[in-house]
């Protein structure tokens, strides 16, 4: 057992998320006084956890995180695996990949482990360096911390129990923690569960698994409006960021229990109004994937097989499969 800051609580609804706000609150505070430091693994099977992947479009080639190993794999856009070998974060089996992004400019990949994060070398897969998060922390309910990555390749990561982010320098990899100031004083005690950037690399979308709520976040000031939305986004897990016929639009995973299902929300042009886009949620999903203009959905066809979907423009075509 190690110090990384986790918390066993285990959400069975977003109701009772919201149910449970004040605990993890509490629990959070507790956190930050150093009294609870526990490790444990999380109550849903491997095969129905959220599955995060990202796209590097110089070798057209798809990386898929393994929360129960914290390895990496990469596969073909036919859904076969491109080679045998992985990222490894060359560590025992508390190792655990919580979410991956994909640095194409730098050919690097992140991976959000508990309590650091880690950065590859996507050429050689070698693990380049391990930034610890000081005073990170998180829940273990349906919705994980995020990371985004923004237009200069500074990685954010945020927690899922307060409204804060960490900051984590390209190049000197300094890590600066940041609360954002939330317009609304009763969702202070709630994190974000899912972060993406809009198109122009400085505003920040982040949903709140527990209130069902979507903020809007300029990363400068550190303020967040909330984002006017014709319904609450309860249990949002993940966030994309596309563009729809009419502008910018998100694709949000609603995660109340295993499987989830994906939403679309188109964006008005200031990005401060959301409205519900044509076709049903998408089913059986398990993580979101941005390719090539496409978004499409990860999600289990069995313990080891795994389909990727494209869902916009076009619903439910299935492309692909991986093992």
């Amino acid at each position: 057992m190690d110090n990384r800051s986790v918390f066993n609580f285990t959400a069975a609804s977003p109701r009772a998320s919201r149910r449970c706000i004040w605990v993890v609150a509490l629990l959070a505070a507790i956190a930050l006084s150093g009294w609870a430091r526990s490790e444990g693994r999380m109550s849903a099977p491997a095969a129905r956890y959220p599955i995060e992947a990202g796209y590097y479009p110089p070798t057209d080639r798809i990386f898929v995180g393994n929360y129960q190993t914290g390895t990496v794999r990469e596969f073909d856009r036919s859904g076969r695996p491109s080679t045998d070998a992985v990222f490894s974060p060359g560590r025992a089996s508390d190792a655990r990949a919580l979410r991956i992004k994909v640095d194409a400019a730098r050919a690097r990949l992140w991976v959000l482990d508990i309590g650091e994060v880690l950065l590859y070398d996507i050429a050689t897969r070698r693990l380049m360096r391990r930034v610890p998060l000081p005073g990170w922390y998180m829940a273990r309910y349906n919705c994980l911390p995020d990371i985004a990555l923004d237009k200069s390749g500074a990685l954010f990561v945020s927690n899922n129990i307060m409204p804060k982010l960490w900051r984590v320098d390209p190049d000197t990899f300094e890590v600066a923690q940041h609360d954002i100031a939330l317009a609304v004083e009763q969702t202070k005690d709630a994190g974000f569960s899912g972060l993406a950037f809009a198109p122009d690399g400085n505003t920040l979308y982040a949903a709140i698994a527990a209130t069902g709520s979507l903020w809007r976040i300029d990363v400068g000031t550190r303020r967040a409006e909330m984002v006017k939305l014709p319904s609450r986004l309860w249990g949002a897990c993940a966030l994309v960021n596309h563009n729809d016929a009419k502008g910018p639009a998100l694709s949000v995973i609603i995660a109340d229990g295993f499987p989830g299902a994906v939403q679309h929300i188109g964006l008005s042009a200031d990005g401060v109004q959301g409205r519900s886009l044509p076709g049903d949620p998408v089913a059986g999903s398990s993580g979101l994937l941005a390719m090539k203009g496409q978004t499409y959905i990860l999600s289990w066809q069995s313990s080891d097989r795994l389909a990727m979907t494209e869902v916009l423009p076009k619903i439910n075509r299935t492309i692909g499969a991986m093992r």
